[in-house]
């Protein structure tokens, strides 16, 4: 019991690391980079023509979790040129699982993007997470994912085709919950906690396969810092791009 209640503190270290350095990275840079970038037409229309695929299933992640954890949808908007995506949503605030919901609508596009990277990078994920109890171990997942993120980007990039590295790319930057997104989020973070500390021991009990959910996971998050540097770097840099009546 003893051995299954650290191997699931670990795995939830590992689930929440990855998700919070992608979080903590892209919007810094949205924070740092975005009023530069929303002034500029060119900038801005990019970026919205870019997330094409990435904006509406950013959106349709939140949608499809508000459903499944009972919220009322009450307005809207797939995706925008000259404005916002959203989804508003209303929910009972005496109902424990409509706001347990809250956190998992709000990193719903995570999940979303990392099935889709499972399915893009399907043979090419190496299993290299231990759960061991030792700290060497969490350090080595850590630095096993710096190594193999830049790796599997380059094989994606010359050994697959260039619409599914385009829609990988897209999916790992688009998919990364906003400072908006977590409006209600942590009125459901007390009831999450208890939660995905039940569900974890349940998985590692009931699927060998655990430490390549993780490994996954990782994968993700390292792609999604490493596009997130990428992509508003980009963005910033056309903003420097003059064109007429801008």
């Amino acid at each position: 019991m003893e051995q299954l209640l650290d191997e699931s503190l670990r795995a939830t270290a590992l689930l929440t690391l990855p998700f919070l350095s992608a979080f903590l990275i892209f919007n810094l840079c949205r924070i740092t980079l975005a009023s530069r970038i929303t002034a500029s037409k060119l900038a801005k229309n990019s970026y919205s023509i870019i997330g094409l695929i990435g904006i509406p299933l950013h959106e349709l992640s939140h949608a499809a979790f508000a459903l499944l954890f009972g919220h009322k949808i009450k307005s809207v908007k797939w995706y925008s040129i000259s404005g916002d995506a959203y989804v508003h949503h209303s929910y009972n605030k005496n109902s424990k699982y409509q706001r347990l919901g809250n956190l998992f609508i709000a990193i719903a596009p995570f999940f979303t993007a990392m099935f889709i990277a499972n399915y893009l990078l399907k043979g090419h994920i190496p299993d290299f997470i231990s759960l061991d109890s030792n700290q060497q171990s969490l350090i080595q997942s850590v630095l096993s994912t710096i190594e193999v993120v830049p790796t599997l980007i380059g094989k994606l990039v010359l050994e697959s085709a260039w619409y599914e590295s385009l829609l990988l790319v897209t999916v790992s930057f688009y998919c990364i919950p906003s400072n908006a997104d977590f409006r209600n989020a942590f009125d459901g973070l007390i009831f999450a906690l208890p939660a995905i500390l039940s569900v974890v021991p349940a998985c590692i009990l009931a699927f060998p396969s655990i430490t390549m959910f993780l490994s996954t996971s990782l994968i993700l998050g390292g792609m999604c810092v490493v596009f997130s540097l990428i992509g508003w770097a980009f963005f910033f840099l056309l903003s420097f791009i003059p064109i007429s009546n801008q």
